[in-house]
Parts: C-alpha cells; structure tokens; sequence
C-alpha cells in the first residue's frame, strides 16, 4: 500500500471522494474503470484487506456496487445522500415522524451486494441490508448475531480457498464458531406506563464439540417469547432448536411470551419457567409438552418460593378437606358444576358450596392448580392457574397456561420444579 493510501486511510476511508477512489484503484481495492473517480455499476470493491480504519463513507445506491468488508469494517461503515448528510429512513409510512438517521452498518440504501466477512468475536447483530456473513475458514469467533440473520443468511468457509458451505446448516454454523453463540431478538415491550416500546431480548445457544470439532451437545435458554419468536424468523434458530439436548424457557406467563404463543416443546428436554407474580401475567398457550419422568418441566419455583412439595391428584370428585399450599394440584371437572377451565369458574368451585370447597390453603399462601375437563386417561387440554389465598384464606386463581394435547394422568413430580 502506497504512503499516500496509508494517509488517506489512516483513520477514514469517504468512497465519495475522488482521491480516495484513484487511490484505491491504484492499488486494486477496486478498479475503475473509466477513471472518473465514482463507483460505478460493475465496480467491485473489497476492503478486507485494508487495516486501521474506524469510519467509512458510502454514497447511497452507489450505481449496483458490491462490496466485500471485514466484520469491523462494516460497523463502522454507513451511506450518505448526494449532499454528504447521513442516509435517513421513514419511521412510519404516514410521515407523522421525523426520519430518523441511519446507523452504522446499515446498508438498506445501497443497491449492489454487500458480503461480511467474519473473522473474530464480534456482535454483527447491529448490520442490516448484508446479503452474506461470512465466518472465515477456521477463525472460530464467539458471535452475537440478530435472530433475522440466522435466516439461511450465514455461511461458512470450508477451506483456505475460501469455498462456502452454502447456507450453513445449523450444525455447520455451531461447528464453525466457539460456545456461546448469542441471538438477539426485536420485539414490542410495553413501558412503566403500559406504552408500546421497542425492546430486545437475547437467546443464548452453549455447546460443546468432540475433540475433533464436531459438534456434541447443545444447551438453549432465553426469554420464551424470544425463543418463540426467533424461530419464527429463522430457518437456523429452528435448526439449532432441533439439535438442543435442552432449552429453557423463561418468563412464561409474561406478555412477551403470550403475544408470540404458542411455545412449542421440541425434541429436547424442555423446561418452561413461569414467572414469579400474577401482576400482569397473561395466560400462554404451550403445544408439544411431554408428561412422565425425564421428559418435560414446567417451573414454578419463582412463585412458590421453591420446587413443588407434592403433586396432588388428578381428582374427578372433591376430596376431604385437604391442604394445597406449596403443591401442584391437579383437578378434573366435575359434570354439572362449575366450569374450572376459567379462572372465575375456579374460584366458585374453591368456595363455600363449590364442587371443590373442600380443598382450602392456609392464609397468605400459593399454590398451583392445573385443570381440565378431560379426564379418566383423555387427551385434551389442562389450564395451569397459579392459586393465592388471602388473609381469611379466601383462594383466587389466575390463569398463565395453557397446555394442549396432554393426558393429566400421566403427569409425575418429576414433572415439576
């Protein structure tokens, strides 16, 4: 590389400057080809190999260019408007928002391809409008990447030469990287004032590999909202799911994991922690949950204050007087009562002359109660409530489950934590 580069790149590398693009051309970054000091449509740019710079410069649309830039690169890296002032983009479609600017590594409004290449650890999470991130041969980085990237976006280098996998099978991405791999996933949150607010949350994906780096187990655990909606979003995260031993997911209950229901239970051994509190808590639907020992567990240790004590039933007919506090209680509907799949038909059927008011807890206690209105060995639905009871002892119930297709009695404490 020339002095003249090397001062020119020092620190800024503005392809929207004359001399910076003769000065490239010069050295083969790139060729242009009429010499007009522009990129031009058929221009190809790789800055890979260029080192030390900390902000580049992109004209808008640069005329179909494509681009090859280092991870580093690419979030330092933003386009400009004919005027040199930063890209904008329109916040909402009626304008009733000022356009807000566009952020480092954002390369919507450019027209060519834009290739990433990445070498070590890094969040690329933040990179928008990339056709291909690259994880070079060997270089095995520990990534954060955005759940949207993990859409058959990621590949991987195979060999020195540079030959790609293609769109990375989820077990060729894990291969390719160090444990943990991170996913960041956008979604609406509400804040203190119950106002909609953009929000992320992060799903982590640790494994281990044999000895000759060949992937051996993989362990997932993140918000239940953020795993759900993650696999909606990408093939890959659907891929590496697959491939878990484990996954946790955490905060069901919560409004985050209602809004993106159902949560569907994979291969692994999932385990499903609800929250703490009923304030705020929304009922969330989980599909594909697996009864009996070492199977599936639905955690509710944040709102009893630790592991079930006991699992109690199913029960199709109201029992003695029996305590519940601390325990997991599961109760079958009794024909021509009360309706205990609803939480107001629960508490009627927990009071004085209800089908079930000989079940009572202690004053100022919880419990969980799990309902349904299949019973005698049937598949159906079961309603999970968590179950509180007031200084006089009076039980109300809120509703934050819903899990289809299982059989009630086949349930075991080892079900529960």
């Amino acid at each position: 590389m020339t002095s003249t580069l090397s001062s020119l790149l020092a620190t800024l590398l503005d392809l929207t400057d004359e001399d910076t693009i003769a000065a490239l051309d010069a050295v083969g970054v790139i060729v242009d080809a009429n010499d007009d000091g522009v990129l031009d449509a058929g221009e190809f740019v790789d800055l890979t190999q260029l080192r030390g710079i900390t902000e580049i410069i992109i004209p808008e649309g640069a005329d179909g260019v494509d681009f090859d830039m280092t991870a580093e690169q690419a979030l330092v890296a933003y386009t400009v408007d004919a005027a040199g002032v930063r890209s904008t983009w329109a916040h909402d479609a009626d304008n009733a928002t000022a356009e807000i600017a566009r952020e480092d590594g954002d390369f919507r409004e450019l027209t060519g391809n834009v290739d990433v290449f990445v070498g070590q650890d890094a969040d690329i999470s933040p990179l928008e409008g990339v056709d291909d991130l690259v994880v070079t041969f060997e270089s095995l980085p520990v990534l954060t990447v955005a759940s949207l990237q993990l859409n058959d976006q990621l590949e991987v280098e195979v060999d020195a030469l540079g030959n790609l996998t293609g769109n990375a099978t989820a077990t060729q991405i894990l291969e390719a990287l160090t444990s943990p791999l991170s996913i960041v996933v956008d979604y609406v949150g509400l804040d203190f004032e119950g106002n909609p607010v953009d929000s992320v949350a992060t799903v982590t994906a640790a494994f281990t590999k044999f000895a000759n780096g060949t992937l051996d187990t993989v362990a997932v655990n993140g918000a239940a909202g953020a795993i759900a909606k993650a696999s909606g979003e990408a093939a890959d995260v659907d891929g590496i799911l697959a491939l878990a031993d484990t996954i946790r997911w955490t905060g069901v209950g919560s409004r985050f994991s209602s809004q993106e229901e159902p949560l569907v239970a994979q291969a692994a051994d999932d385990t499903f922690v609800f929250v703490a509190g009923t304030d705020g808590a929304e009922d969330t639907v989980i599909n594909g949950f697996t009864t009996a020992a070492g199977n599936d567990i639905l955690n509710f240790s944040g709102f009893l204050g630790a592991a079930p004590a006991a699992l109690n039933g199913p029960w199709d007919t109201g029992p003695g007087v029996t305590l519940i506090e601390n325990d997991v209680t599961i109760l079958e509907d009794i024909a021509g009562n009360q309706d205990i799949t609803t939480a107001a038909g629960l508490n009627v059927a927990l009071a004085i002359g209800g089908e079930y008011a000989a079940i009572a807890m202690d004053p100022n206690e919880t419990a969980v109660i799990m309902t349904t209105a299949t019973g005698g060995g049937g598949v159906g639905t079961t309603f999970v409530f968590f179950a509180e009871s007031s200084a006089a002892a009076v039980i109300t119930t809120t509703l934050v489950g819903v899990l289809n297709n299982v059989d009630v009695d086949t349930f075991v404490l080892g079900n529960f934590a």
